[in-house]
Parts: structure tokens; sequence; C-alpha cells
């Protein structure tokens, strides 16, 4: 999907997120369901910033100035490089079909994906989307956990990974049987 508007949004990248303080900026980017309120401006996630800048939408510079595609960007970031090269994948997944993404803080793997042309004011997010790297291995405790946390937020639970460089997307179900 592409970004609506022919304006770049100017970023500044601290090493953890991206930042900007422009009030129309700020104002744009929160309507398109990219970053959050903070202080005085916005604050993007690495990945947020990455798709934007790989979209031709931000201009990312670093703490010295200088500019960092989406590639550079992260590599440069100090939540590991190749753990978020692969959450790029999926989460690039969901900003293309139109999705809006939403990252726990407590947990960064985490992410609550709101439905296609919804907000994160409008209406609560559609799936808890727990990102896996590709060694992970699903045991009945951690699938339970994952489970209890997304029926606490009456939510649906998805594990997400990246296969073969492609991003996929299992969707877990509890079913209650009746005795």
């Amino acid at each position: 999907m592409d970004i609506p508007g022919a304006e770049k949004f100017a970023l500044a990248f601290d090493g953890k997120s991206a930042f900007s303080k422009n009030p129309g900026h700020c104002a744009s980017l929160l309507r398109m369901g990219f970053g959050a309120k903070s202080g005085e401006g916005a604050k993007l996630h690495v990945l947020e910033a990455a798709y934007l800048a790989e979209r031709g939408k931000a201009e990312i510079a670093d703490a010295k100035g200088k500019r960092l595609d989406a590639k550079a960007l992260l590599s440069k970031s100090v939540k590991g490089a190749a753990r978020l090269s692969d959450q790029y994948v999926i989460f690039k997944a969901f900003r293309m079909g139109g999705q809006v993404v939403r990252f726990s803080s407590g947990s960064p793997a985490l992410w609550r994906v709101y439905a296609r042309g919804v907000g994160r004011e409008q209406d609560r997010p559609s799936i808890l989307v727990n990102v896996v790297d590709s060694k992970w291995k699903a045991t009945l405790s951690s699938l339970d956990t994952a489970l209890q946390t997304a029926r606490l937020m009456r939510l649906e639970l998805a594990i997400g990974f990246v296969k073969d460089g492609k991003p996929s997307i299992i969707k877990l179900n509890r079913i209650q049987i009746e005795a």
C-alpha cells in the first residue's frame, strides 16, 4: 500500500527510535498510524522508520547528521540487527496490506495489529502477533502463555516468523471441548 502525500518526513535516529518534532509531520505520521506521541513530537519504532525510509517518505539522520537508509537503520539499531531484519519482513507485509501495527512496550515480540483502514484510536486491534525467530521451538507452556495473553486482551493469537525470506503467519485458536 502506498503512503499518501508527497511530503517527506525528517526524522532523527538515536540508536533506538526515530523522532520528529515538526508538528505538521507529527500529525501526518500519527494519522497514518505511525509512531506515538512523545513529549513535543512523535516517536517511531525503528521498524516504522525503516519502512518510511524504504518507501522514500522519510529522510533519517543519526546523531552525527549522517543520512541512513532502511538497511543502515536496521543494522545501527541497538535492538539487534539480525532479529530486526526478520521482524522488518513481517512488519512490511502488514503495512503493505494496509494494516496498522502497534508494538508492546513490555514485550517487543508482541504486536497488536489493527484491521485494514482502522486507526489505533478508532477501534481495538484484531490480532496479537507473537513474532519469533526461525530457531524458535514451540512448547505447550509457551503456546499456553501466549494464548492466555491474547485471551486477556480479547484478541486472536498469531505466530509470525520468516521462512525462506518470506513472512509467515500462523493463527492459533483454543477450542473449548464440552464434557
